[in-house]
């Protein structure tokens, strides 16, 4: 099975979920997470994250592939030891009812190998949180989020300021603002962002898109 980078990933998931409502469901079976993510326009992302080793496939690619979040670790990564959200998760395997976990404790399960401390990990979680609740981030905080792997751009400012105002208009919800920093969509292009309102009616339904790249 061909192994990917995290930025090969993202781009697989962006082509399906990308500028596009979509239903997000997960289940865990014997510690291994199994996600969908739904649309009525590209169809599903399936991917199967095991302790970090993510199988992914989708409707337009159905051959499987894997990226490696172990892979990514560096020689020194690993002589440091586990991090904070990679030893929370051991235990939450070792001792919790997979039928009864807190979002919490799923939050753990799924991304808890991206923070190395306590701090980050509850800040982490903090922002989706509040991106679940229709809560939009703070300009800290949807920083903290785009640049959680390293990336440091100057346009984050400037993403930040076109997706809010797309809020405020009622184009996007305030979830936008985690995605578009959780998935990398358009911090480089802030002008690649676009969102658009279907027929005039109060319930009429809101799209938006973007042209996702590698970050």
């Amino acid at each position: 099975m061909k192994h990917v980078s995290f930025e090969e990933y993202e781009a697989a998931k962006a082509e399906i979920i990308g500028g596009v409502h979509c239903i997000e469901k997960s289940t865990m079976e014997n510690d291994v997470i199994h996600k969908t993510y739904s649309t009525e326009e590209n169809g599903t992302f399936y991917e199967v994250n095991d302790k970090g080793r993510v199988e992914f496939w989708s409707n337009k690619h159905s051959e499987s592939r894997i990226y490696d979040e172990n892979e990514r670790a560096t020689e020194t990564d690993k002589k440091a030891g586990l991090g904070c959200g990679d030893l929370l998760a051991e235990r939450i395997r070792a001792n919790a009812d997979a039928s009864k976990l807190t979002d919490f404790e799923k939050f753990v399960l799924d991304r808890g190998y991206m923070f190395a401390t306590e701090a980050d990990l509850k800040a982490g979680y903090d922002r989706k949180w509040k991106a679940n609740h229709g809560i939009a981030l703070t300009p800290e905080e949807f920083t903290a989020e785009a640049e959680r792997r390293g990336r440091k751009l100057d346009t984050l400012q400037e993403v930040y300021r076109v997706i809010s105002e797309h809020i405020k208009a009622g184009r996007l919800t305030a979830g936008a603002l985690m995605d578009y920093a959780y998935y990398a969509w358009c911090l480089r292009k802030p002008e690649a962002i676009i969102a658009y309102q279907i027929g005039t009616g109060k319930d009429a339904p809101v799209h938006h898109s973007s042209r996702p790249e590698p970050y």
